[in-house]
């Protein structure tokens, strides 16, 4: 027995109107797959770059031991120069190493970059020039407001009470793969991967 579908229903389903609407449903779909598969390649192209330009480059090599190991003669010179109105060129490096982390932060900020990419690739660094009363003061008062907020931000996330981030090879490696099908969690010996 065949169910009768009401003429009405018919008319209606075969309307312009309601193909257009279904066709626009489809296209607006199909645009916000793309802006998204764009936004994705774009978020690891920046983190590719932003890697590159802070691990790889010697731009701020000399930066990251000076503040790492604080070992003399550089880092009383880094700290006289602070606490001085002169200006030295172990100031100027640092000044290129925070407006590095400020340009991180604005990406942070914009919505770019999400935090746990933020810290995936430079936790350790963050965490470094906040730890350091007087280099935390400078960002305060010298202009550098996104990454003061960036490092409240990080200072109010305690090491072992967030979940697990990914290692910047990791990220780099999903951000590079095409748009990812839905993962489910996995149980690895007893935990979620």
């Amino acid at each position: 027995m065949v169910a009768l579908i009401p003429q009405r229903l018919v008319d209606f389903i075969t309307s312009p109107p309601f193909a257009a609407a279904i066709l626009a449903t489809a296209v607006g779909g199909a645009t916000w797959w793309v802006h998204h598969s764009t936004l994705r390649i774009k978020r690891g192209e920046w983190l590719l770059t932003l890697y590159r330009q802070f691990y790889e480059e010697s731009r701020h090599k000399k930066m990251r031991y000076t503040l790492d190991y604080r070992r003399e003669p550089a880092y009383g010179r880094l700290i006289a120069s602070l606490d001085s109105q002169s200006t030295d060129p172990i100031e100027e490096r640092l000044v290129d190493y925070l407006n590095f982390f400020e340009f991180v932060a604005t990406l942070w900020r914009t919505d770019r970059l999400h935090i746990n990419e933020v810290l995936a690739l430079f936790e350790y660094y963050l965490r470094n020039i906040d730890s350091n009363p007087r280099i935390r003061a400078y960002v305060e008062t010298q202009g550098f407001g996104l990454l003061s907020d960036l490092l409240s931000v990080v200072r109010k996330l305690p090491v072992e009470k967030r979940a697990p981030f990914l290692a910047a090879s990791q990220l780099l490696r999903r951000l590079s793969e095409p748009e990812p099908m839905v993962r489910l969690n996995r149980r690895r010996n007893g935990r979620p991967t």
